[in-house]
């Protein structure tokens, strides 16, 4: 029996297995961070939906603060004026086999619709809901919010 015959088909099933492993689009490339609240801490602007970017007039941030685990966002997603709609409250990150990331608006608004599976880099952030693992929600890092009167 050659050996060398058999190398080619081991080579494939290495690379089958570690394709096969990326489970909920993770890149074996990208340089993750843990999901904690220290790490997400910060401002977010959402770029992408779905892998498409987001119209010009459209938009969505998002300030995690890790003290007391608790967020803000301004979109005018559910907005018809040229005031954005504000929501605040407190977020929670449950971590088993993935982070996810779990939220809860203040004034009676509810959970979020969604739970999501996180994937952070140093300078982006990915959710992926927890159930509908094409919704994917792309987001980046940013200085500053321009309507958070904190930062004003």
């Amino acid at each position: 029996m050659n050996i060398f015959g058999k190398i080619p088909l081991l080579a494939v099933v290495i690379v089958a297995l570690f394709s096969s492993s990326c489970d909920k689009g993770i890149s074996i490339d990208e340089d993750l961070l843990p999901v904690t609240a220290h790490n997400i801490s910060g401002n977010w602007k959402m770029v992408e939906i779905n892998g498409k970017p987001l119209a010009d007039s459209t938009f969505f941030y998002i300030k995690f603060v890790r003290n007391d685990k608790t967020f803000e966002q301004w979109t005018n997603f559910d907005s018809y004026s040229a005031v954005p709609s504000y929501k605040s409250g407190s977020f929670n990150i449950i971590t088993n086999e993935f982070a996810v990331l779990r939220g809860n608006y203040d004034f009676g608004f509810g959970d979020w619709n969604s739970n999501y599976i996180v994937r952070l880099t140093p300078d982006s952030m990915k959710w992926t809901d927890e159930k509908d693992d094409s919704e994917i929600r792309k987001f980046v890092r940013v200085d500053s919010i321009p309507y958070d009167k904190e930062e004003e």
